[in-house]
């Protein structure tokens, strides 16, 4: 699958408002539903029982983002291949 083709399956693309300031953004809204919902149940369960990604996602909200805005920070690592699996 292409990177382009991937990047727009996935619901947290941003992309820039051309009107509005510079620091607003919204989601893409398009994507594919069955990608997303194995994203959110990954990384809802990697919250659960991974400790490096629940440390993230508090580290996340403590920098003063939303519960749900840390959660879909987490999500683009884990689809940008950012985080590292143990086998324990």
């Amino acid at each position: 699958m292409k990177i382009a083709t991937y990047s727009h399956d996935y619901d947290g693309e941003r992309f820039q408002l051309p009107i509005h300031r510079d620091d607003d953004h919204r989601l893409n809204r398009r994507g594919n539903r069955q990608l997303n919902a194995a994203f959110h149940r990954i990384a809802v369960t990697q919250i659960r029982y991974y400790g490096p990604a629940r440390d993230y996602v508090e580290r996340r909200m403590r920098e003063g983002k939303s519960e749900r805005e840390a959660i879909r920070c987490l999500k683009r690592q884990l689809r940008e291949g950012r985080v590292h699996h143990t086998e324990e």
